[in-house]
């Protein structure tokens, strides 16, 4: 009877400390409102992802999503040596801690573990400290190098008991498939796919987690700012392990059809003065410098509610591609377009990176969406004065 109170009492005090850590990382998340947003678009949240299978008609699921301006190949190290005791999990929280003590920041690696860079169907990848591959284990399903992590787990919610290991079925557990995917993204960078699929026995029992589904999302928007972090500075050669003044950006797409030729579409969206035409929040462009529209070319742009901001071109390819950055005290954007020729005329894909700074920071959501709809606005516009103004045009 003793020994039954005590496995009792022990997994009380587990359970209290998993949902004490997820409650905790939630009120954390109200001081980085980017971290409660999912990064990824309707689009990727729709499609199929490989490890969609392990969890048929999950009642809880959720994709996350983030640019990092490294190849796959530059990514895909920091993917297979994460885990407890070999790279962390990368988000950094105040109270995470690794084997030897090490807390927030250095609890995580903070360089390419050579020990750890290769991964097999079948093995483990522990939560944390107590745990092993009965008690808070994911196991390995697929792995594709520089492509594909698929992890699963099927367990109690609060003990973290590995399912597969107890001599029943338990009442209540849940299983859970962990997706990572790398694919090659705009300007040698990468679009890392993160995806959770949860289905709980019972399902009703996916109510009473809410704290844990909010943590959960939280954690792994930390994970994916970490491991952006430490890519891009070991490609600038910074030290991933201290603060960095740039906080990750919020990235916008839009993309449509035009029935134009590619270099009518591509002077029109690409170029500053011509924008004047179609932008009603464009009041005044100034020329910085000198000559043709190129790589290097700088303007001063007055834009309503935003003000001034200067405008550089970090690449100008015409008609198919163009890269911007500009910066003011209360915004800073970079955008990439890309204009690619069809039989019927020219596909237009946009992608705008938004980093909100001061009090404008704490509505990222909210700018998001009016980014959205505004370009989304200007290019149904676009597309139907150029239409209106080929099929006018003599043959």
């Amino acid at each position: 009877m003793k020994l039954f109170s005590a496995k009792v009492g022990g997994r009380i005090r587990d359970g209290l400390a998993v949902v004490g850590e997820y409650a905790t990382t939630s009120l954390y998340g109200l001081l980085h409102p980017e971290w409660r947003q999912s990064g990824a678009t309707a689009q990727e949240e729709r499609r199929s992802l490989p490890g969609d299978d392990l969890i048929h008609n999950p009642n809880w699921a959720a994709t996350r999503a983030i640019t990092i301006a490294a190849p796959p190949e530059a990514v895909w190290p920091w993917i297979v040596q994460m885990g407890y005791g070999r790279g962390g999990y990368y988000g950094d929280f105040p109270w995470w801690r690794d084997p030897g003590g090490r807390r927030g920041r250095r609890a995580s690696a903070n360089a390419v573990l050579n020990d750890f860079q290769s991964l097999r169907v079948g093995e483990v990848l522990l939560d944390g400290a107590g745990c092993s591959e009965r008690v808070g284990a994911w196991r390995v399903t697929a792995v594709e190098p520089n492509r594909l992590l698929v992890l699963f787990t099927s367990r109690t919610p609060l003990s973290g008991r590995e399912v597969g290991y107890l001599s029943r079925r338990p009442l209540v557990y849940f299983d859970c498939g962990w997706t990572f995917v790398l694919e090659p993204g705009t300007a040698g960078g990468t679009r890392l796919l993160m995806r959770t699929r949860v289905r709980t026995v019972p399902s009703w029992i996916i109510h009473a987690m809410a704290v844990l589904r909010l943590g959960d999302t939280v954690m792994q928007r930390a994970m994916l700012d970490g491991i952006k972090r430490r890519v891009e500075a070991v490609k600038t050669g910074d030290s991933a392990g201290m603060p960095q003044p740039r906080s990750s950006p919020t990235v916008v797409r839009n993309s449509i059809e035009i029935n134009c030729p590619a270099d009518v579409v591509f002077d029109c969206l690409s170029d500053l003065r011509q924008e004047l035409e179609w932008n009603e929040a464009l009041l005044e462009v100034e020329p910085l410098t000198e000559g043709p529209l190129r790589a290097g070319s700088k303007y001063r742009a007055r834009f309503k509610r935003v003000g001034d901001s200067v405008i550089e071109y970090l690449d100008y390819q015409r008609p198919r591609r163009w890269v911007t950055r500009s910066s003011n005290p209360r915004l800073a954007a970079g955008l990439v377009g890309k204009v690619t020729a069809t039989s019927q005329g020219c596909r237009v894909d946009l992608e705008t990176q938004l980093i909100p700074r001061g009090l404008l920071a704490l509505g990222r959501p909210v700018l998001a969406r009016i980014m959205a709809a505004s370009w989304e606005r200007h290019l149904a516009a676009i597309k139907f004065q150029l239409e209106q103004q080929t099929s006018a045009s003599p043959r």
